[in-house]
């Protein structure tokens, strides 16, 4: 398996980045896939659901960019909250 974490499968968001949260790092890590990334596995709601700012999701570059597929529905974005 390569590095990173498999978020995969989970009933509600794969990440979450709550308000008030700043400077995390997600990279290298498969979301929504199976571990190979050949193959959606979904997150139920969001793979990534960030609500605050000045954090960091995928770089350039093969060792940092993170492999995502399509959660239900298709929200893996930026989401302000209300």
């Amino acid at each position: 398996a390569a590095d990173g974490n498999t978020i995969s499968g989970n009933g509600g968001d794969g990440i979450s980045i709550s308000e008030n949260i700043r400077q995390v790092k997600i990279f290298g890590n498969r979301i929504g896939t199976n571990e190979a990334a050949s193959a959606a596995l979904a997150n139920n709601v969001a793979g990534i659901r960030v609500q605050s700012s000045q954090n960091q999701i995928g770089l350039a570059g093969k060792s940092r960019e993170n492999s995502a597929r399509r959660s239900r529905p298709n929200r893996c974005r930026p989401r302000r909250s209300a």
